[in-house]
């Protein structure tokens, strides 16, 4: 099928009967208060611990904790690939929208094929001493859960041997990867494949999917440091197709958590980033610090100093000074 823009699968969604599709399944639910409540897909539960937001497709169970959005949870209850989830949700739409709102989108050319690099392996499916190197680095920088859910790999030969491989995907294909060296000494920090429209896109879309509000981080293992309710933009700048992507997405709210030496980039995005968001706050780094060295808790504490953002003035000497609160 051609490629679906965001806004087409939000809206899609708004009328996939999750109630039907769940009972047609095998699964003992009800709809109620726009919530489809019953028994989970995971654990069996049968209890109302189990809900799915109507219209959102969000889901969680309050008994085994599992979570996440419509796609997932698609593929969980068909035993189906990301594809065929997007292909059935897609069919549900109705005569709601016109033709011309369907933003299905036709490429002129067709996107680059993004593929792992060579010499890729799952950090969870490998051993050895080798797999135990990069994995302690890993651990550094993320959770052995997130290595798991993240699809994390290494390079230990090869071009991008020596890194830690983060790939990206977008309504399931893989459109990125981000390589990280594991050594210091390294000239070059971060690889990122050839021909990538990473600027096109957001690290961590599903997360934060019907939600009304994201933490903005820079990079991918900032995004990891910072909470299931974070993005990544790959660099100190929302581009206006990643804005298009997080509006369609359901974001109305956006924290900036940029490195401490982007205050100057944080003011200069937000007079575009105030006319598309209903509030655009910013957390003040201590300088050198991101939140991949701050890590989650540290994050926790400082996503609760979000203020609006403060316009950048010079002295007499040059010394850029934040004086002014917006």
């Amino acid at each position: 099928m051609p490629n679906v823009s965001t806004g087409a699968l939000r809206r899609a969604l708004k009328n996939f009967d999750w109630e039907s599709f769940l009972q047609s399944a095998g699964l003992d639910v009800q709809e109620r208060n726009g919530e489809v409540a019953g028994e989970c897909p995971y654990c069996h539960h049968k209890r109302t611990s189990f809900y799915v937001k109507v219209g959102v497709g969000i889901w969680k169970c309050h008994f085994c904790n599992e979570s996440g959005w419509a796609l997932r949870l698609i593929e969980k209850v068909t035993r189906c690939t990301t594809q065929e989830a997007l292909d059935r949700i897609m069919a549900h739409r109705t005569s709601v929208y016109s033709d011309d709102e369907w933003e299905v989108v036709e490429e002129e050319e067709p996107p680059p094929v993004i593929e792992l690099p060579e010499g890729f392996h799952l950090l969870a499916e490998s051993n050895g001493e080798t797999a135990q190197r990069y994995r302690a680095y890993a651990l550094t920088r993320m959770t052995t859960s997130q290595i798991v859910e993240y699809k994390v790999g290494f390079c230990a030969t090869g071009y991008y041997r020596g890194r830690i491989v983060v790939p990206v995907y977008h309504l399931g294909s893989l459109v990125n990867w981000v390589a990280r060296a594991i050594s210091a000494t390294n000239p070059k920090k971060v690889l990122t494949p050839p021909g990538n429209e990473q600027y096109s896109y957001v690290f961590n879309l599903e997360k934060i999917w019907g939600h009304d509000t994201a933490v903005v981080t820079e990079g991918v293992f900032d995004c990891l440091a910072a909470g299931n309710k974070a993005v990544a933009t790959f660099g100190k700048k929302i581009t206006d197709t990643q804005v298009n992507v997080l509006i369609d997405a359901g974001v109305r709210h956006l924290i900036l958590t940029w490195d401490s030496d982007a205050q100057q980039e944080i003011w200069d995005n937000f007079n575009q980033l105030r006319m598309a968001f209903d509030s655009v706050l910013v957390v003040e780094l201590p300088t050198g610090a991101d939140p991949a060295s701050i890590g989650y808790n540290g994050m926790v504490e400082l996503l609760k100093t979000a203020h609006a953002p403060r316009r950048l003035t010079k002295d007499s000497a040059g010394t850029m000074n934040a004086e002014v609160e917006i």
